[in-house]
C-alpha cells in the first residue's frame, strides 16, 4: 500500500492506519513517520506490544480452555487406541523376536538417517567376470567382479520402532498443558505467556504424528515388507524365524489384534 503522506506515495513495507488530528483518517508507513512525526515511534512501539499482548492473551486462552479435549485425545492414543502406544510396543516386541536383537538396533540406526535399502547379490559366472574385466582395462583383480549388488527395492518406514511417545506427547504436550490451567494470563508478564505457550505451537502435528506410527507398525508387517525383510536380514537363523512367523500366523494373529482394537 502506497504511503499516505503527501510527497512521498512509496510503498513501504510495514504501513499503519492512522488518524491525525483533524479527523482525517489515512495510512502512512513506517519510515516516513518515524521521519516526520517524533512521538511517531513510542505509538508504534506502544501499539506493537499491545497488539502481541493480545494475541499471546488470546493463543494462551485458546489453549486453556481446549486443554481437557488435548489431554483427552494423548491419554486415548497413550492408552486405549488402536492406534496407540500399546498396540505398537506388540508390534516392536514380534520384530525382536523375529529378526533378533542386532538386526533390530541395525534397523533403527538406518531409519534414523534415511530410508532402508535393500542390497541382493549374486555371484557372477567366470565369462561376465572376464568380460567386466577386460571392459575395465584389468586395472583390478577379477574377484572384485565377482559379486553383482542391486537395489531390490526398500523397507518400510521404520521410525515406529524408536517412536517415544512419552517424550513427544506427554513431555512433549501434556506437561505444558497442564501447567495453563491454573494460569491467568492477564496478571503475567507477556513474555512469560510467551514462553507458556511456545511449546504447545506444534500439538497438533505431535498428535497428528502419533496416531501415524501404528499404522507404519502395520505396513511394516504388509506381505511386501516382509518379502523385502527377508532379503534385507543376512543371518539364516533371523530367515529361518521370519519364515514360522509367516507360516505360523503370528503375523496375521498380530494384525488381527489391531483390527478388532478399531473395531472395538
Amino acid at each position: 500500500m502506497q504511503c499516505g503522506l503527501k510527497g512521498c506515495r512509496q510503498r513501504h513495507n510495514h504501513g499503519y492506519w492512522v488518524v491525525t488530528e483533524d479527523g482525517i483518517e489515512t495510512n502512512i508507513g513506517g519510515d516516513c513517520g518515524a521521519s516526520f512525526f517524533p512521538e511517531f515511534e513510542a505509538q508504534r512501539d506502544d501499539y506493537t506490544e499491545r497488539r502481541a499482548r493480545e494475541e499471546a492473551i488470546e493463543r494462551f486462552n485458546e489453549l486453556r480452555l481446549g486443554s481437557h479435549k488435548i489431554e483427552n485425545s494423548i491419554r486415548q492414543i497413550m492408552l486405549y487406541a488402536a492406534d496407540g502406544m500399546d498396540w505398537v510396543k506388540k508390534g516392536r516386541a514380534a520384530l525382536q523376536d523375529v529378526v533378533g536383537q542386532e538386526s533390530f538396533r541395525k534397523l533403527e540406526f538406518l531409519q534414523r538417517r534415511g530410508l532402508i535399502e535393500v542390497i541382493v547379490e549374486r555371484e557372477r559366472s567366470d565369462a561376465e567376470v572376464d568380460q567386466l574385466w577386460e571392459m575395465n582395462g584389468r586395472r583390478r583383480s577379477k574377484e572384485q567382479y565377482c559379486i553383482e549388488q542391486r537395489v531390490a527395492g526398500s523397507l518400510a518406514n521404520a521410525h515406529w520402532t524408536y517412536y517415544d511417545y512419552r517424550q513427544e506427547l506427554v513431555k512433549g504436550v501434556l506437561d505444558h498443558l497442564v501447567k495453563l490451567r491454573d494460569k491467568d494470563p492477564q496478571v503475567l508478564s507477556t513474555s512469560t505467556i510467551q514462553r507458556s505457550v511456545r511449546p504447545l505451537s506444534g500439538w497438533q502435528a505431535k498428535v497428528t504424528e502419533a496416531q501415524s506410527m501404528a499404522e507404519q507398525c502395520r505396513e511394516f508387517f504388509s506381505d511386501r515388507n516382509l518379502e523385502m525383510l527377508a532379503l534385507w536380514v543376512k543371518d539364516a537363523a533371523s530367515k529361518r524365524r521370519l519364515q514360522e512367523f509367516m507360516q505360523r500366523g503370528a503375523r496375521d494373529r498380530l494384525l488381527k489384534l489391531s483390527a478388532e482394537q478399531l473395531a472395538a
